[in-house]
């Protein structure tokens, strides 16, 4: 026999319902969840305004809202039951909404070009609240949205023209915008201008703002407050100086306020001035003759400028030209002199007079300094000077010549005051060509002489008891001397002089006389030494020879063995057959071709 078990417990809710955020106009899906014995029937309610009442009996554990509900909240939950009994969820919210409202709208503002401002916007309303700024001109454009400007609030930088600012605030409903809010650029719109004015004139300067209400203007001369003499209309403010004097020159600031804000004009100049000034004065210079200079004068000053020239030639000025031109050139027919010049500048208040400048007509140089004669050597160096004096660009030109009066010729890279000359081998005349544009002058010329020997002592073999003489000629025949050594000894009392020779002669020569000898020539600080030469004295001397003569070829050779040693230095010479003379060597051994 089966037993029966009776259902005692309704059942027990295990998911209560969630409800949520709707916009107007969609649905959202609600669900209850239970557990228990025997058959879970699920009905739903719905209360709004106050009373509960039934929306679903499709025993189903979901519901789906309706989508014509209006905005408002809405509480739901469901009922759940079985044979025992029945339990209810807990009650859940639907909130349907629908776009969102503006709490705060941005407001005017006023800023300058180098300020920043921020424009603020809030929104208030379900789903996802979003921003979006717009900007147009003040004149009605078309608003254009700003790219990333998504929050509530957006700042403007450095605005150069005034615009007007909205933001629009939007859901998943849709959106609204914001009042419009505009942001003026307070800044000059009309700049003074730099004006010029005779002493006496009246002079007005004038500033303009962008906003003309709630401005106030104020004007500043070299940094100080000027009152008293401006007035304001709108958004102009004008200065006006009367009888302007030269205190009233200098700069001038308009200044435009607007509550804590201000911004000032550009700095502008006005410039009172009476009679001209001379602002470039003539320059005169050097002017070779037979040429013309042009000398300038320039001056500020108020209208026609009117100038004319005079000339100072011998105590007296003179008008040279009235043709009011700034420059004068100077006449080509002037004779050498120093002249001076100088203008007369003009108009309505007055005129001035520039300094007075020199306008010197010169003709070729002078040569103050010539070039003197030179002695040197052919290892020596020595400078020509050549100085010079004159007006203009003065060049110097070198040249030279031999001494025999050949042509001259210039010599390259030779163009200041001095020349120097290194290792002439034989000498030479020089002189300079001092010019300039004018023309030139060719100074003395200058002999650079060059002491050496020109016929040196040459080497001699004499016998013992003869005769020897040296002779040493100079390339410099008056003042100089001449001196001998022998062997680095002084010779004195065997050497004779005339001009620029000198003969050394050996009477009875010795075998001590033989050796080197040299030739000095002495010409002040100078001196220069004849090549070593040197004198073989030798003797006669009878020596046995064994010799034999081989032929060969037709040639003659001859072998000798001396008995005795000899000095290296003698010179010994032999008598062979068939009348053969043959000169022979300290060493004894010697070779003769006898042909």
């Amino acid at each position: 026999m089966k037993q029966i078990t009776q259902n005692t417990s309704p059942p027990i809710i295990t998911t209560q319902p969630t409800g949520g955020d709707v916009p107007i106009g969609t649905s959202t899906t609600v669900v209850c969840r239970a557990n228990g014995l025997g058959s879970l029937v699920y009905s739903w309610e719905r209360n709004y305004g106050g009373s509960w009442t039934a929306v679903s009996d499709g025993n189903t554990m979901s519901y789906t809202t309706d989508t014509t509900l209006t905005i408002g909240e809405y509480m739901y939950r469901c009922r759940v039951s079985n044979e025992a009994g029945s339990v209810e969820s807990n009650a859940t919210i639907v909130n349907v909404y629908g776009r969102p409202t503006i709490t705060t709208h941005p407001t005017n503002q006023l800023t300058t070009d180098r300020m920043t401002v921020t424009l603020t916007c809030e929104g208030d309303g379900r789903g996802s609240i979003r921003y979006q700024w717009q900007t147009s001109s003040i004149n009605g454009g078309p608003w254009r949205n700003i790219s990333n400007s998504n929050s509530q609030s957006y700042t403007v930088s450095n605005l150069q023209e005034s615009k007007q600012y909205r933001c629009i605030v939007s859901n998943e409903v849709g959106g609204i915008t914001s009042n419009s809010a505009i942001v003026t650029v307070l800044k000059i719109t009309t700049h003074p201008q730099d004006r010029e004015v005779a002493q006496g004139s009246t002079v007005s300067l004038t500033c303009t703002s962008s906003v003309s209400s709630g401005v106030t203007f104020s004007w500043t001369h070299a940094g100080s407050d000027v009152t008293g003499q401006s007035t304001s209309t709108g958004n102009t403010s004008t200065l006006t100086i009367i009888n302007a004097m030269r205190s009233d020159a200098g700069s001038y600031v308009c200044t435009v306020q607007s509550g804590s804000l201000s911004v000032m004009s550009d700095r502008r100049t006005v410039t009172v001035y009476g009679p001209p000034i001379i602002t470039t004065q003539p320059t005169g210079g050097d002017v070779p003759i037979g040429t013309s200079t042009t000398v300038v004068c320039r001056a500020n000053g108020l209208g026609s400028l009117v100038y004319s020239w005079e000339r100072n030639y011998g105590g007296s000025w003179t008008a040279v030209s009235d043709g009011n031109t700034m420059s004068y050139t100077t006449d080509t027919t002037l004779t050498i002199g120093e002249y001076m010049y100088r203008c007369r500048v003009s108009n309505e208040a007055g005129s001035v007079e520039s300094n007075a400048t020199i306008v010197n007509v010169y003709g070729r140089p002078t040569i103050t300094t010539h070039p003197t004669n030179q002695l040197t050597t052919d290892r020596m160096t020595v400078t020509l000077t050549c100085e010079g004096d004159g007006r203009g660009s003065i060049r110097y030109q070198w040249q030279t010549s031999s001494i025999n009066g050949g042509p001259w010729r210039n010599i390259s890279n030779s163009n200041s005051q001095s020349y120097t000359v290194s290792n002439l081998q034989e000498s030479k005349q020089y002189r300079c060509i001092v010019s300039n544009e004018v023309g030139g002058i060719t100074s003395n010329s200058a002999i650079v002489t060059v002491l050496k020997i020109t016929t040196h002592p040459q080497d001699r073999e004499v016998a013992q008891g003869s005769t020897v003489s040296l002779t040493c000629t100079s390339s410099v025949s008056s003042g100089v001397t001449f001196s001998w050594t022998h062997a680095g000894s002084d010779v004195t009392g065997q050497s004779t002089s005339t001009g620029n020779t000198s003969t050394l002669t050996i009477i009875n020569a010795m075998r001590s006389d033989a050796g080197s000898y040299v030739c000095t020539v002495q010409s002040g600080s100078l001196s220069v030494m004849s090549d070593r030469r040197t004198v073989t004295v030798y003797g006669s001397v009878s020596y046995a020879i064994n010799y034999r003569i081989d032929s060969i070829n037709g040639n003659g050779y001859f072998k000798y063995r001396m008995g005795v040693l000899l000095e290296k230095t003698t010179l010994f010479r032999v008598l062979l057959p068939g009348n053969h003379m043959a000169d022979i060597n300290p060493l004894g051994i010697g070779l003769f071709n006898y042909r």
